[in-house]
Order: C-alpha cells, then sequence, then structure tokens
C-alpha cells in the first residue's frame, strides 16, 4: 500500500516539474533564443540607420531620427508586442537619444580635416590582451 502511494506521489511531482518548465524556452549554454536573436538585430538595424544617416548624409538628429523611422517601428514591434504606450515612447525617445549622440561624435569630426579619410562615427574599439593598458599612478601609493 505504502509503495503505490509513493509511485502516485513521485508521477505527481513529475508531472508537476515538467509542466513548471513547459514555458520557457531550452537553448544550449551560450546560444540566445530566436527573440533575444530578433531584438538585438532589430537594434543592430536601427542603430545602423543612424549612423548611416549622419554619416552619408551629413543629416542633424532630427532628419536621422525621422528618416529612421521603419526601423525604429520594427524595434518597437519586436521588443514590445504588447503596445504598451510606455515603451513605444521610451523606444522613440532611445532613438533620438543616439541619434543626437551619432550627430554629436560626427560635428566636431567633420569639422576636423583628418576626418574626410574615415566615417565620422566608428563602432568602439574592444581591448584586447596585445593593447597595453597605459599605467596611471594611483593617490595611494608613494611617489
Amino acid at each position: 500500500m505504502a509503495s503505490v502511494r509513493y509511485s502516485v506521489l513521485a508521477a505527481g511531482l513529475l508531472t508537476l516539474g515538467l509542466s513548471a518548465c513547459a514555458g520557457y524556452e531550452f537553448a544550449p549554454f551560450g546560444i540566445e533564443n530566436p527573440t533575444n536573436q530578433a531584438i538585438n538585430r532589430a537594434y543592430k538595424d536601427r542603430d545602423a540607420c543612424l549612423a548611416a544617416q549622419v554619416n552619408s548624409n551629413g543629416a542633424d538628429a532630427q532628419t536621422a531620427a525621422t528618416a529612421c523611422q521603419t526601423q525604429t517601428r520594427k524595434l518597437d514591434s519586436v521588443t514590445n508586442p504588447h503596445r504598451d504606450a510606455t515603451v513605444t515612447a521610451a523606444i522613440h525617445q532611445d532613438s533620438a537619444f543616439r541619434a543626437t549622440r551619432y550627430a554629436g561624435l560626427a560635428r566636431p569630426a567633420a569639422a576636423s580635416p583628418t576626418a574626410v579619410a574615415q566615417p565620422a562615427v566608428q563602432a568602439p574599439v574592444p581591448l584586447t590582451a596585445d593593447a597595453p593598458v597605459p599605467y596611471m599612478q594611483s593617490i595611494a601609493s608613494p611617489q
């Protein structure tokens, strides 16, 4: 009688455990799920459009943000499936902020005569082990 009771309990716990995991997307360690990949792709497309508008057309921030409305709407549709107005406003504000940042980076570079050969907005250079880190003396160290 006791063994039947334990087997029913074990089956119930197994069913409960499996049903708790049913809503999650499983992916191998280090691989993003398709939703995150779509969101990252939409961010890259929007940022590439803003940078291209500032670099190639010499557009100011407002013009670049307006020209990239298609990419901004795509980003909004991917990241905001429930069409929350607050999230939509935040995405549009972020697009305007990034356009302002790209335009600000392009303006000083365009004024210098050496900026003709390179685009005004470039991706940041990652730190590598080959690049030396400059030595900075701390306040606590004796001189």
